[in-house]
């Protein structure tokens, strides 16, 4: 493979993980590094194929019509309820950046199972970048410019609210706490499913469930527990020095974590968090009492519009708007936040096409043991809880890396296929064998 060709496919995970490092006002509009680097990119793919957009598989024709669609239906519903705003105009050039995103990754990975390894690694070297910016961030106190921390207006609104604020948590490149948590929760799978895991890896592990604790994200350490029961479950190759190298890593991780405790005044307990949870529910107070009316609200604006959205980035509006119990004014839940901007159709068109990766996914594990296989399906399940962590999380890029890796898994291992990809995979196996 050529090195420009890495080059570009590293250029475009580093503008999908950062995509604000640089933001330049030009005409009107915002040029971020991210934007910048994607563009150029799917020009250069489109330059090398003479101009022309190429579907080698069928899943990358489904996947482009069901988002093609997804854009004209929300440029359609904008419209037509009105709905033409910057937030709405945000979030369908964030789709549609989507798009560009899962072909360019498509079209660089190929054929090559040394590019589709390249993309893993790649990953895996940039969230070991963000969990040391997440661990300085909690021991210094100091964060991003993007971050929630150094927002003066949120700031202040907070301190009106809970008095003295908690600096010695982690957002990363991201927004919120949450934010981040998720982020990291979303990639987790990658230092599980490795062949050849190293001290590191384990450290990173341990990493990551440390920052979700200290953030006080629930969901992202229960997904992660998930995760780890689902490897342990599904993983033909097993061995006990994998599970000690886990247990290690939990242990490392319970111990910073009363050192932060102790220094910061950070708390964190599964079963605490848990019951927290259910007594502000009781008293009808707290976050999961709103999620749960907020669920509850998004599903009656379903039926209000007979399942066909109410419009891209429309629900706080039309929720101030209605006569809706006055709650939160985000659905909280990026299943929930499809059906209800863009109606049930949308909402089941992409599921199928996620159900679809996980099934062919997990055939080919099963059949051949393809460790990326099951990294798709572990991702996709824990993705399936992270949606739901975040305020909004439709508009993150990074969630398109999976669909992108999906299907180039899938078109590279496919046993439908009579050539090539398995004549690839059975060379692979020769050679790993020594043979």
């Amino acid at each position: 493979m050529k090195v420009n060709t890495k080059l570009l496919l590293f250029l475009l995970l580093l503008s999908i993980f950062i995509p604000n490092l640089f933001n330049i006002r030009l005409i009107g509009m915002n040029l971020t590094f991210g934007r910048t680097v994607v563009i150029a990119i799917f020009l250069f793919c489109l330059c090398k194929d003479n101009g022309r957009i190429f579907f080698r598989h069928k899943l990358e024709s489904i996947t482009v019509i069901i988002f093609g669609c997804w854009l004209t239906y929300g440029i359609l519903l904008m419209m037509l309820t009105k709905s033409m705003h910057k937030a709405a105009a945000k979030e369908l050039i964030n789709i549609f950046f989507g798009v560009l995103i899962i072909y360019c990754m498509i079209r660089l990975i190929g054929d090559s199972k040394e590019m589709l390894d390249c993309a893993v690694v790649f990953t895996e070297k940039l969230i070991m970048f963000c969990v040391l910016v997440g661990i300085y961030e909690i021991i210094t106190g100091r964060h991003l410019a993007a971050s929630i921390f150094c927002d003066l207006n949120h700031i202040k609104s907070l301190t009106e609210i809970y008095g003295n604020i908690n600096f010695h948590q982690a957002t990363g490149f991201q927004y919120g706490t949450n934010d981040f948590s998720a982020f990291l929760t979303f990639f987790f799978p990658v230092f599980l499913l490795k062949d050849r895991r190293g001290i590191c890896d384990y450290l990173v592990i341990g990493g990551i469930a440390f920052i979700c604790a200290v953030n006080s994200s629930t969901l992202c350490i229960l997904t992660i527990i998930l995760s780890i029961a689902f490897y342990l479950i599904k993983e033909k190759r097993v061995k006990a020095r994998h599970i000690i190298g886990i247990a290690i890593s939990f242990i490392v991780l319970y111990a910073v974590l009363a050192w932060v405790r102790a220094r910061y005044g950070n708390t964190f307990s599964l079963t605490a968090e848990l019951q927290n949870h259910l007594y502000n529910y009781q008293k009808g107070n707290g976050s999961s009492y709103k999620r749960f009316w907020t669920y509850v609200q998004s599903i009656l604006i379903g039926i209000d519009t007979f399942f066909l959205g109410i419009g891209p980035a429309n629900f706080s509006n039309y929720i101030i708007s209605g006569s809706y119990r006055k709650v939160l004014l985000n659905p909280h839940n990026l299943w929930l936040e499809i059906f209800t901007e863009y109606g049930a159709l949308i909402m089941v068109c992409y599921v199928t096409l996620l159900f679809v990766i996980f099934r062919k996914a997990g055939h080919i594990y099963k059949r051949y043991g393809i460790q990326k296989a099951l990294l798709i399906q572990m991702m996709l399940m824990g993705y399936l809880i992270v949606g739901i962590v975040p305020s909004t999380f439709i508009s993150y890029w990074y969630q398109w890396i999976l669909v992108a890796l999906g299907i180039s898994a899938i078109k590279m291992y496919e046993t439908k296929k009579k050539g090539g990809y398995r004549a690839q995979y059975e060379k692979v196996q020769y050679n790993r064998a020594g043979l």
